[in-house]
């Protein structure tokens, strides 16, 4: 599993190209699948300032590939784009996914600019119950080609 994830973070890192400061190191989040979220580092200082990568979730009555990121509110240089369009190529290229999703909350709007920038649209809305309360969630799909 080890050498998986380092053959992985290089993978990634490649997609990442040179355009921002920025090093990913893999977590095996997802162990069933093979893949999962990556830390996202500074490559200046090595401060990991999020996550991101391909989980399965459930989407209707079934399990999708969902891209999914969480960065660090102060940082606003596009690490969240970069990443997430990393893991799209990641998904389309190597792990074969023929489409993509990423299920958002209404509420969160610069993950929604994310995946519109990610060369998503919206496609559905869905409720999500989390601990007794309802949460209205919109999802995001891009297919490949």
């Amino acid at each position: 599993l080890v050498s998986s994830m380092i053959g992985l973070k290089h993978k990634i890192e490649r997609l990442m190209k040179k355009k921002h400061s920025m090093d990913t190191k893999a977590t095996p989040t997802n162990k069933d699948y093979g893949f999962g979220l990556w830390s996202v580092l500074l490559k200046d200082t090595d401060e990991m300032i999020g996550q991101c990568g391909i989980t399965m979730q459930e989407y209707k009555t079934a399990q999708v590939p969902e891209i999914g990121y969480l960065l660090a509110h102060n940082i606003a240089k596009g690490y969240a784009v970069e990443a997430a369009t990393a893991c799209r190529e990641y998904g389309f290229n190597t792990l074969k996914f023929d489409e993509l999703y990423s299920i958002i909350r209404d509420t969160n709007i610069a993950s929604q600019k994310v995946a519109l920038r990610n060369g998503m649209n919206p496609i559905d809305s869905i409720v999500k119950h989390y601990r007794g309360v309802d949460m209205p969630h919109l999802v995001y799909c891009v297919r490949k080609g």
